[in-house]
């Protein structure tokens, strides 16, 4: 019996031995490909103008002249594409406003910061919004943030109430900011974090790929040139690095706690089959809010605003005030 233990002892510490060395040689070559992969300046390929606040460059689009009304400031989700999201819905909300579409620190066409930094937490990024307005002379506008867009959204309006008419939180993140599990993952040592990272939100597999999931299940199918415009941000340089120190930032912000003060009318909108952000947390925003209203948009996920444009932007244009 002695004599059987001491075998399956030694074929567990084979097997765990076995992986230690699998994940070793995964991680070693994964690394070489995050270096290999990151090679652009942020600068390359910026469609926008970069504004330079406290030393630090962001990159920002301006599509269309002043009309009269009120600028439209779309706040993108957390991911190195950043504004490229709007892609699709962009040249619909440009028909009836002027739109400002920022890239926040560390994503997009934005610098790059390889180290836990205070531009990275929500209060900073609210200051600097701010900022970068007062540099383009925008006054007030009117907010569209998705996923964690919609968590700085949600900061902004409270921390500038006098600068936002209107606020249109689209699958926002408010109930879960940070990292959770995924950035347990992206902490790892040894190089493991770095690895997963990349994999998952760099130029890996897994988020390279995501461009072209819909062209196996009927949804968006981008054509070359769109998929190569998506892929821009993620091959620049310490881009990983930079998601891995804001993981490691600590939240600095006013939600949720503060949500009952939100003073502005607030349409919430939400993907029906969301599974990222669950659509109840969307019905709780609902109620939290003092002047808000949900809107379902059926047969949707995360981002309506990608896999059902014209729907979305019917329905953000119904709701903002001339």
């Amino acid at each position: 019996m002695k004599g059987c233990l001491r075998i399956a002892g030694y074929v567990v510490l084979g097997i765990i031995g076995l992986l230690i060395v699998v994940i070793g040689v995964w991680t070693v070559r994964t690394n070489t490909q995050v270096d290999a992969s990151e090679t652009d300046l942020y600068t390359t390929h910026a469609p926008g103008q970069f504004v330079t606040i406290d030393g630090l460059d962001f990159h920002v689009v301006v599509q269309g002249e002043p009309n009269g009304k009120r600028p439209l400031l779309l706040l993108h989700g957390f991911g190195l594409n950043a504004s490229k999201v709007f892609m699709l819905i962009q040249p619909l909300l440009a028909e009836e406003r002027q739109l400002i579409i920022p890239d926040f620190l560390g994503l997009g066409h934005s610098q790059r910061l390889t180290e836990p930094n205070v531009g990275y937490t929500h209060q900073q990024r609210s200051i600097h919004l701010a900022q970068l307005l007062d540099e383009l002379g925008v006054e007030e506008v009117d907010i569209v943030g998705a996923s964690f867009g919609g968590d700085i959204g949600t900061q902004f309006s409270l921390d500038y109430p006098d600068r936002v008419n209107q606020l249109v939180l689209i699958g926002a993140q408010v109930y879960q900011s940070g990292g959770g599990f995924f950035e347990a993952l992206g902490n790892l040592p040894f190089g493991i974090g770095r690895s997963m990272t990349w994999f998952a939100l760099g130029a890996g597999p897994l988020s390279s790929g995501s461009i072209t999931s819909g062209c196996d299940t009927g949804g968006f199918c981008p054509t070359a040139e769109e998929a190569e415009i998506w892929m821009q941000p993620l091959v620049i340089q310490d881009s990983t690095d930079a998601l891995r120190a804001m993981s490691s930032t600590e939240f600095n912000g006013r939600i949720p706690e503060d949500i009952p003060q939100l003073s502005q009318e607030t349409l919430i909108i939400w993907g029906e089959f969301d599974n990222i952000i669950p659509i109840e947390e969307g019905r709780r925003l609902n109620e939290e809010i003092p002047n808000s209203t949900f809107e379902m948009i059926e047969d949707a996920g995360h981002s309506p605003y990608f896999e059902k444009p014209e729907l979305t932007a019917e329905i953000i244009l119904g709701f903002i005030e001339p």
